[in-house]
């Protein structure tokens, strides 16, 4: 028998190591997978909400409600008003009251929110700052009020001939919001 002899080198054998190394990787990378899924939302909107305030079914109140002449001590004026929300996102509702002219002194203003607050404002020393009458109005929604106007009966003939002109503003403000 005869014998066969092997001629391994180092090279030889690192070289075997390295092509073998190789060829493993090789195959491995081929037979690898992962799985894999997409899912896709298309079309979304987003749309802002509205809050629209209504003052007896009218956007704009900047006509008169109120003129009155040859008003007495014991005279009074209640002005209803429907107050609504015609937008969708519910809104607090504040009052802000400009007077002007002499009769102010003797004349008292009131105001009166269903299912919110009520109150009295100084003519002659009117607030600066808006009023929070305490009601919100949600989206949709409405409340019935009143403004009220007295000259009372306590008022002597100082106020004869005097004039008082009183400006009413309201707003509704997002709730959590400030005027």
């Amino acid at each position: 028998m005869t014998e066969k002899k092997f001629d391994l080198s180092r090279r030889k054998v690192l070289g075997s190591i390295g092509l073998i190394g190789a060829g493993s990787a090789a195959a491995g990378a081929g037979t690898m997978a992962y799985f894999s899924d997409t899912e896709e939302s298309t079309g979304n909107t987003v749309t802002a909400g509205t809050l629209d305030l209504t003052v007896n079914g009218h956007n704009d109140i900047s006509g008169s409600y109120l003129d009155v002449s040859g008003v007495a001590p014991g005279w009074s004026e209640d002005v209803d008003l429907t107050l609504a929300n015609a937008g969708n996102v519910g809104g607090n509702l504040y009052i802000k009251i400009d007077a002007s002219g002499d009769l102010t002194d003797d004349l008292d203003l009131t105001y009166s929110i269903d299912g919110g607050g009520s109150g009295s404002v100084d003519l002659s020393n009117v607030p600066t700052d808006w009023i929070d009458t305490g009601q919100d109005i949600g989206g949709s929604g409405s409340v019935e009020g009143n403004l009220g106007l007295e000259l009372p009966t306590s008022v002597g003939n100082e106020a004869q001939g005097e004039t008082a002109e009183i400006d009413v503003a309201m707003q509704l403000v997002q709730s959590g919001g400030d005027p």
